[in-house]
Order: C-alpha cells, then sequence, then structure tokens
C-alpha cells in the first residue's frame, strides 16, 4: 500500500515538473539552470535572493502556470495521504503516530498548517533541489 502511494506522489512531482517546466519560455528555462547551478556551487548560497531573482524575471501568465501546478500536486497528494492514512489503524490512546514529530498540520507548515507564502520563483528552485521537489529548503 505504501510502496503504491510513493509510485503515485512520484508520478504526480513528475507531471507537476514538466507542466512547471513547459510553462517556462527558453530564456526563463536557462536562467532556471543558471540560477540553479549557481546555488549549488555557491560557498553560502542565498536560496531567497535566488528565488526573487526568478521570481521578478517570470512573467504573470508563468507564475500562475507554475503556482497552479505546485496547487494541484499538493492537493493531489494531500488527498493520497489522507487515504492512505485512512486506512491504518488508530494508534493506541494516548500515544503519538509519529513519536518526537510535531502534530501534522500545525504552525511547522505541514498540510493544513500556516507554512510560508510561496511564489513561483521558490516553488520553482525547491522542484530543482532534489527528487522531492515540494519539500521546504
Amino acid at each position: 500500500m505504501m510502496r503504491q502511494m510513493y509510485q503515485q506522489m512520484s508520478q504526480i512531482r513528475t507531471q507537476a515538473r514538466t507542466q512547471m517546466l513547459n510553462a517556462l519560455t527558453p530564456a526563463h528555462r536557462t536562467l532556471l539552470a543558471n540560477v540553479a547551478g549557481q546555488l549549488a556551487v555557491a560557498p553560502a548560497p542565498d536560496f531567497r535572493a535566488a528565488a526573487q531573482q526568478l521570481e521578478t524575471a517570470l512573467s504573470p501568465a508563468e507564475k500562475q502556470a507554475i503556482l497552479a501546478a505546485d496547487n494541484t500536486a499538493r492537493t493531489q497528494m494531500r488527498s493520497l495521504m489522507q487515504q492512505a492514512r485512512a486506512q491504518m489503524p488508530p494508534p493506541p490512546a494516548g500515544a503519538s503516530p509519529f513519536p518526537g514529530r510535531p502534530p501534522f498540520g500545525g504552525p511547522s507548515g505541514g498540510p493544513g498548517g500556516t507554512g510560508r507564502q510561496r511564489d513561483a520563483g521558490t516553488v520553482l528552485l525547491r522542484m530543482t533541489r532534489s527528487s522531492t521537489p515540494f519539500m521546504r529548503p
């Protein structure tokens, strides 16, 4: 069950990544590659400044398409997690299902939490950082 969920999540991430990259002009794809590459080799990478550089360069249509792909992927993954959670047996009374971790959906920014404000530049850079593009930097 969990393996299938992770495979579905991987497919959702791949689809969102493709949609985001397809939303970019060739020049902005090159800019994304350059900015991500600079972050990778910088002795003290400034993720926020890099995200702002991308955000400033993107057109309103690109920003909208990127955020829409991100929101759709997040919604689909949240639904998968809720389905998996509903199929799990409940933890014993008073026990945390994830000892040592903050409660799900709190201000830590998990699904349902407040989290940080997302912008298209941040979403794009987060996508380039690892195989789990929707994780927070």
